[in-house]
């Protein structure tokens, strides 16, 4: 009789925790489906047609809920974990608070197994970010946010940005970042500049800003020669520039 009520009691106790799994389960599907849902709506009604053509920024916005996603489901489980202790009560939980000698065994080399996996994980996510730190610095946005700040306001202005990164320029990475720190979508990267000086001349005439991220032997040379002025990185009014000629 006994042993039929303890497996009553297990049962119950089990349905019941299935049934507050199940229940956070939903709310976190329904709250990633109404994000999603945000996202869409946004991409039809707040973005230029140009970037939600092909969803910019999209994977930047769906990571935001998979990270609130994991912070509800380690509170979920943490919670869950908190219920299957033996002693219930927190002030009477002491170092004999196990149902067994054999449970305290488990929940000792159990604690010590995620304790090394737990290092082993921030290790690796501090070195991770110590290397994109490092990484960043010899990248495209790390040199558009030396020469110039994030701009916030939409402009139809012309920018040319000069730099020797050959390989970013033809991917259109150099534009494409350029975009979004000068918020305008008349930017376009350049590394080439082996010209006549009437071409140079006309190249920069088209274009209302000049954006230099880095010392470019070629442009610099031709600027001296026609301009007699070199560049140091920055922006710089090209009819300010012309002006000189």
């Amino acid at each position: 009789m006994k042993k039929d009520k303890f497996f009553h009691w297990h049962f119950a106790e089990l349905s019941g925790q299935n049934f507050r799994l199940l229940k956070y389960g939903v709310l976190i599907d329904i709250t990633v489906v109404l994000y999603y849902i945000g996202i869409y709506l946004m991409f039809l009604f707040s973005m230029p047609t140009e970037e939600a053509l092909y969803l910019a920024g999209f994977d930047r916005y769906a990571s935001n809920i998979v990270v609130l996603v994991l912070g509800i489901v380690m509170m979920v489980l943490a919670r869950e974990i908190d219920y299957s202790f033996y002693e219930q009560n927190v002030l009477s939980r002491n170092y004999r608070s196990f149902k067994s000698l054999k449970t305290k065994k488990w929940y000792q080399y159990s604690t010590l197994i995620l304790l090394f996996f737990a290092t082993i994980l921030v290790l690796s996510e501090n070195n991770g970010m110590l290397y994109n730190n490092i990484q960043f610095e010899d990248s495209v946005p790390a040199s558009f946010s030396k020469v110039t700040d994030n701009q916030m306001k939409l402009n139809d202005n012309r920018y040319l940005v000069v730099t020797a990164r050959k390989a970013d320029v033809e991917s259109y990475l150099v534009g494409y970042v350029g975009k979004y720190y000068l918020y305008s979508p008349f930017v376009e990267g350049r590394e080439d500049f082996m010209m006549e000086d009437q071409t140079f001349n006309n190249l920069l005439k088209s274009y209302d800003y000049l954006v230099i991220l880095d010392d470019h032997f070629t442009f610099n040379a031709m600027s001296e020669k026609i301009y007699h002025r070199t560049f140091e990185p920055g922006v710089y009014q090209v009819s300010d520039i012309v002006g000189r000629e």
